[in-house]
C-alpha cells in the first residue's frame, strides 16, 4: 500500500527551497500531495499549538525519578508540526529550601525526570511547540518521590 505524503508549500518559495521530505520509509510506493498557498493564509494556518498535550501521567520510579508520559495534542489544535514538548515540575514544598521549577524539552511522548529530591511532591505539566511557538501547559498531575530504601511498586 503506498504511504501517502503531504506537503504544504508556501507560494513566495522559490524552487529551490522547497522542503526535503524525510522520514519516508523505503522501499515503498508513495502518494504526494503538494498543496500551494499564499502568504496570507499561511500566517493564519501555521501558529502555536492551541490545546496542551492530553493524558499526561507520571509514574514514581525512585526517590529521585519520576517517568511522565502523555499524548500528543489533538490534530485540529496543533496548528503545524509539532517540535518538541516542554515538561515542567515544580515542588510544592521542599525539605531543603526553595527550589525553583525545572523544565526538560524532548522530541517524544515521555521523559525521565532524574535528580529530584527525595519525598517531595511535584506538580508536572506539559506543553507542546511549532515553529511558531508554544501552546499551553496541560493540567498538572502531582507525584510524590519515594523516600530513601523505599521500593518502587508499579501496581
Amino acid at each position: 500500500m503506498p504511504q501517502k505524503v503531504h506537503v504544504c508549500v508556501p507560494s513566495f518559495l522559490h524552487t529551490h527551497e522547497l522542503p526535503l521530505i524525510t522520514n519516508l520509509i523505503a522501499p515503498t510506493a508513495f502518494i504526494l500531495t503538494c498543496v500551494i498557498i499564499s502568504s496570507y493564509i499561511l500566517k493564519h494556518v501555521l501558529a502555536a499549538p492551541n490545546s496542551p498535550p492530553q493524558n499526561v501521567t507520571g509514574v514514581v520510579l525512585s526517590s529521585t525519578e519520576i517517568q511522565v508520559n502523555w499524548t500528543d495534542v489533538p490534530e485540529i489544535d496543533q496548528n503545524g508540526v509539532i517540535t518538541e514538548y516542554e515538561v515542567m515540575y515544580e515542588p510544592l514544598m521542599t525539605f531543603m529550601g526553595t527550589e525553583s521549577p525545572g523544565t526538560n524539552l524532548t522530541t517524544i511522548l515521555s521523559i525521565l525526570l532524574q535528580g529530584l529530591q527525595e519525598y517531595v511532591e511535584y506538580n508536572i505539566s506539559v506543553r507542546a511547540y511549532t515553529n511558531d511557538g508554544d501552546g499551553p501547559y496541560s493540567v498538572g498531575v502531582i507525584r510524590r518521590t519515594l523516600q530513601d530504601g523505599e521500593s518502587f511498586n508499579p501496581s
